[in-house]
């Protein structure tokens, strides 16, 4: 989409802003996986109200995250520019 909007200042700045964010998303994700894997295996000590709560904060964010890229983003954008970007 950077690509397609090139000329808007506005809108780079917030595709580099929601692309940090989504790199911290992916941080928060792998750390779940490990708390989830270790579950899976047999752990027995792992605090399953912490998990829960960092469950429901990643899926909220995510969720934001993908509410803001749907009315902000990809208002106007077609899907022949999508598939010409590789979206």
């Amino acid at each position: 989409l950077g690509q397609v909007f090139q000329s808007s200042p506005e809108f780079v700045a917030a595709v580099d802003r929601l692309t940090f964010e989504h790199l911290t998303d992916e941080c928060y994700a792998e750390e779940i996986a490990e708390k989830l894997i270790y579950l899976g295996s047999g752990g027995r000590d792992v605090n399953m109200e912490a998990l829960g709560y960092m469950l429901r904060g990643f899926f909220e964010g995510i969720r934001r995250h993908i509410a803001f890229e749907r009315e902000h983003l990809l208002q106007g954008v077609t899907a022949e520019e999508l598939l010409a970007v590789g979206g």
